[in-house]
Order: C-alpha cells, then sequence, then structure tokens
C-alpha cells in the first residue's frame, strides 16, 4: 500500500476517515477540480493537515494546559515537572528559566512552597534542580509521618491484655480457684453435702450423731446392768 506509486489511492482512502474542515481543505487544495496544485504526495498531504489544523491547536492547549497544570499528592513533584516540560515543549516560546521556576513553586501545595522559602529556597535565588529535591525531601517527610499515625493508630485500638493469673482452670491440677462450695472442712459433718447424696449408714441409727459414724453409747450393755452379773473383781497376781 505504500510507495509514489500509490499517494493517489491512499489520499483517496485518507479522505474517508477525516471530516469537518480538514475535509474541506482535502477537497478544496488536493482533490478538487480548482486545486492549484495537481501534484500532491501522500507525505506532503499529512504535512499540510498537520500544519494546518493539528499544529495550531496542539499548540494552544499546551499553553493553556501548561498555565492550569495542578500538583497532585498521589503522584508528587516528579510527574508535575515532567508534565511542565512536556507543555513547554509544544508552546510556541518556551518559558524561561525563571518563569518556569515560577510556575512550579506555584502549584506546589502552600505548606510545602513555605517549607521551601523557610529554607532559602525560592524561584529568585535557588536553581531547579535544588527546589525538586527540596520538594522531594518535604513529600518523604509526609509519607513518614502518615506511616508512624497509622502505627500509632494501631497500637492505640489494641485491646488490654487480660490477667489471666486469678482464672481457674477445668483441668484437674491446673490453676486456681476460689470456690469453695464443695470444700470439706473437718468436724464439719455432712452440712455441706450436695443434695441427693447419701447419708451414711451411721446416721440413720439411734445413737449416732448426725456428722459422724462413730456411735454413742447410752449406757452400759444389757448384760452387765445386774450386779450378779458382773465379774468378780480380782487383783492381778
Amino acid at each position: 500500500m505504500g510507495g509514489p506509486m500509490r499517494d493517489s489511492h491512499q489520499i483517496a482512502i485518507l479522505g474517508l476517515d477525516i471530516e469537518g474542515p480538514a475535509a474541506t481543505w482535502l477537497n478544496d487544495a488536493v482533490v478538487g477540480v480548482n486545486a492549484r496544485q495537481r501534484d500532491w504526495g501522500f507525505v506532503d498531504v499529512v504535512l499540510g493537515l498537520f500544519d494546518r489544523f493539528i499544529y495550531e491547536a496542539t499548540i494552544h492547549e499546551a499553553t493553556e494546559r501548561f498555565y492550569n497544570l495542578e500538583y497532585k499528592s498521589k503522584e508528587g513533584i516528579l510527574v508535575l515537572l515532567h508534565e511542565m516540560n512536556s507543555l513547554s515543549a509544544w508552546m510556541v516560546t518556551e518559558p524561561d528559566s525563571y518563569t518556569f521556576k515560577t510556575q512550579l513553586m506555584a502549584k506546589i501545595p502552600c505548606g510545602m512552597a513555605l517549607k521551601l522559602i523557610e529554607r532559602g529556597i525560592s524561584a529568585e535565588n535557588s536553581n531547579l534542580r535544588r527546589i525538586v529535591s527540596a520538594a522531594r525531601q518535604y513529600e518523604e517527610a509526609q509519607r513518614m509521618v502518615k506511616v508512624y499515625d497509622a502505627q500509632r493508630e494501631r497500637v492505640s485500638k489494641k485491646p488490654p491484655k487480660e490477667d489471666t493469673s486469678k482464672q481457674s482452670s477445668c483441668m484437674p491440677g491446673q490453676g486456681h480457684t476460689n470456690d469453695q462450695s464443695h470444700t470439706r472442712i473437718p468436724g464439719q459433718g455432712n452440712r455441706d453435702r450436695p443434695k441427693g447424696f447419701s447419708k451414711p449408714y451411721g446416721d440413720r441409727r439411734p445413737g449416732h450423731r448426725s456428722g459422724g459414724t462413730k456411735p454413742i453409747r447410752s449406757g452400759p450393755p444389757a448384760e452387765y446392768k445386774s450386779s450378779a452379773a458382773r465379774p468378780p473383781y480380782q487383783k492381778a497376781p
């Protein structure tokens, strides 16, 4: 599809893809009956369109965008500097060094500009490299402050540790418990026995204390009540 022999075909295809003033110019100046120049090549047509429509619009847009650029904290000073350099290359007259530095100082945040001025850095007495270096240091300091603030918030939101030294353990032989409801105290008998436990057999017999199993004698046995039944007292040999 390339080459001088196919320029007429390429120009015809180009005419199908453009519209508006560019299509009018192409029909009048290149392919029209009243065209003054008859030997248009495809490269000449492309350059003519660029000079008449694209270049002029690009110049005005680049100038307007250069003076309306804004600093973005997520992108930083380096991205702003790159955009300013790219747009200034498309301007009819590139801004001089002082204008460029003044625009850069005016676009950065007020807090950053104030810190730079306090350090003696400005468009009047500093070169562009020093301004950009100081701005990057300020950005790095702001990032570190945010990191420390986030760590401080995480520490403040962390719940306090619970004291497990006084907690009882459900496993035998582990931990301590303050529950003495089932602790047996000597002499207390069966008063603290849980409900449902049966009493010892001694508690159900007459003459026995309710708190133990040792019987209490109510008197001598029946066989010793009469004096006749008593064995005679004998002295030891």
